[in-house]
């Protein structure tokens, strides 16, 4: 576990946490009840419920008492005191700004029933116990250590995808959240981004039109060509001697796409396409342009969810995907299984993936020999 690669956690830190104690008592710094804690903001209300399901009821029943403070006891059971209800101490959680605070103390090692992961309690100063991960923990003994039962430095709440992590404020994270933030939404060619909890750094190259081609696995009739959609062979109401009569082929499919796609560079240099930007994104660091200037008119390898899309070709505008798109298709559609025969451009990958023996003929539904 390097020192990197726990620097390069994507924490999501924030301003306030709202904390709840088992059984809704007070905290307490001298004993420190356990404790449940969330962020407000964005979805708060429904983390709200669970915490305070987890806490218990806001109430109980306790035995009455007379003005000496003895127990009133029951008229038909002499023995049994009478019950009343009392509201719990902590029937609210308590909301904390969520500042650099020192004087977190080790507790104890817990096991959980629904893991063998360890998990460790820490004491938080203002009175009350949270469990953080074996990871976390980790991250603190290398990065600031631990003095008798102390954790050295200062720290804050945060969350490492769904689990609570206690972030030291040298953490590159923590860094990130104090400094100045980048207020805009909108996306720039050359702006390095972070997705979600995904700690992949991605560079965002720009929007553009697409020819994409891909193999897609196909069921083909082996006497007429006619292709059935992949997962049809396991229909049980087909017999036998029908599904006899195919064979799953990769079938080379290639489409044009006037819908304009996101375009980002990941590590190594790989391209991912998407068709919606993405709805979580952190700015890290603001370009002033690409790394990288797509070409039209020339293939490039990608990674993307949408159809037929191990190769693609970006344009500017409709116009030329509509022009150039078909000459490219015509052109290539026989050899585009050969990486080598573009040149630059050799993936293994993907001349592994253009490694079947047929192609798309659209027109009549069906796999034509491409060699």
């Amino acid at each position: 576990m390097s020192k990197a690669n726990l620097d390069g956690l994507n924490l999501n830190i924030f301003d306030e946490i709202y904390v709840q104690t088992q059984g809704r008592v007070p905290f307490n710094t001298k004993a420190p009840p356990l404790a449940f804690a969330t962020q407000t903001g964005t979805g708060f209300e429904k983390r709200k419920q669970t915490v305070d399901q987890w806490s218990g009821p806001t109430y109980r029943h306790v035995p009455k008492l007379d003005e000496n403070g003895q127990p009133v006891m029951r008229k038909d059971y002499p023995t049994i005191a009478e019950q009343v209800r009392e509201d719990a101490p902590m029937t609210e959680g308590a909301y904390l700004k969520n500042l650099p605070q020192s004087g977190f103390t080790f507790e104890k090692s817990v096991s959980r029933w629904s893991t063998s992961n360890k998990w460790f309690t820490i004491n938080d100063p203002r009175g009350f116990q949270l469990q953080i991960a074996a990871d976390n923990l980790g991250d603190i003994l290398i990065n600031a250590g631990v003095l008798n039962g102390e954790l050295q430095g200062e720290y804050v709440w945060a969350r490492n995808g769904s689990t609570i992590f206690l972030c030291r404020t040298n953490h590159s994270a923590y860094r990130a959240y104090i400094s100045p933030k980048v207020t805009r939404t909108d996306l720039v060619p050359g702006d390095i981004i972070l997705m979600g909890q995904d700690t992949t750094e991605y560079e965002f190259l720009g929007t553009y039109y697409t020819t994409r081609l891909g193999t897609e696995y196909r069921y083909v009739h082996k006497q007429s060509g006619k292709i059935m959609p992949d997962g049809w062979r396991d229909r049980g109401y087909w017999s036998y001697h029908t599904r006899s009569d195919y064979e799953q082929k990769g079938v080379t499919f290639s489409t044009q796409d006037s819908k304009l796609v996101f375009v980002f560079k990941g590590e190594g240099g790989q391209l991912k396409v998407m068709r919606q930007k993405p709805t979580k994104i952190k700015i890290v660091r603001e370009g002033l342009h690409p790394s990288v200037l797509l070409k039209t008119g020339q293939p490039y390898s990608i990674w993307s969810n949408l159809p037929a899309s191990n190769v693609a070709l970006f344009w500017d505008s409709v116009e030329d995907m509509e022009k150039h798109g078909p000459e490219f298709i015509q052109f290539h559609g026989d050899t585009i299984r050969d990486a080598k025969n573009f040149g630059g451009y050799s993936y293994t990958r993907d001349s592994q993936l253009f490694g079947g023996d047929y192609a798309y003929d659209k027109a009549n539904n069906k796999a034509v020999d491409a060699r």
